[in-house]
């Protein structure tokens, strides 16, 4: 069974074929199970109600907040900084995955999880979406 893409409207890349051996075999089971357990939407709905990117910018689109709310849970669970948290993610098959980057890809900057961080506290959304996320955990595990 070849490596899915996370993203259901792109195509596996050659990359991700390849490598998709190593991806069996690298599997996590507490992240493969976060991911499968967890519905996203809710945490997405909430940062989205307050956290708005700038339409105007220039450049790179912006990355996804889901993306980047994992960004924070890694960092959290594997007590990592922001520079280690973008060296781990190049640099981890397991990482890359469970935060929907292709092989190719490479991890936000650690400037960019900074500035994430540092809006969801100045919005006072980083207590409600770790609530959000326990209360979602919780349920999935009841099912």
């Amino acid at each position: 069974m070849a490596y899915q893409s996370k993203n259901t409207d792109e195509h596996v890349t050659f990359a991700d074929a390849l490598l998709s051996k190593r991806y069996r075999k690298a599997q996590n089971d507490f992240l493969n199970q976060v991911d499968t357990l967890i519905d996203w939407r809710p945490i997405r709905t909430l940062i989205n109600k307050k956290y708005t990117k700038r339409q105007n910018a220039i450049g790179a689109p912006a990355y996804d907040v889901i993306l980047l709310f994992k960004m924070l849970l890694l960092e959290t669970w594997y007590n990592l900084s922001d520079c280690a948290l973008e060296e781990r993610i190049n640099d981890s098959i397991t990482f890359s995955r469970f935060l929907g980057l292709k092989m190719e890809e490479v991890s936000p900057d650690h400037s960019t999880i900074s500035r994430f961080r540092s809006a969801l506290t100045e919005l006072g959304l980083m207590d409600k979406l770790l609530a959000q996320f326990n209360k979602t955990s919780v349920r999935s595990k009841r099912k």
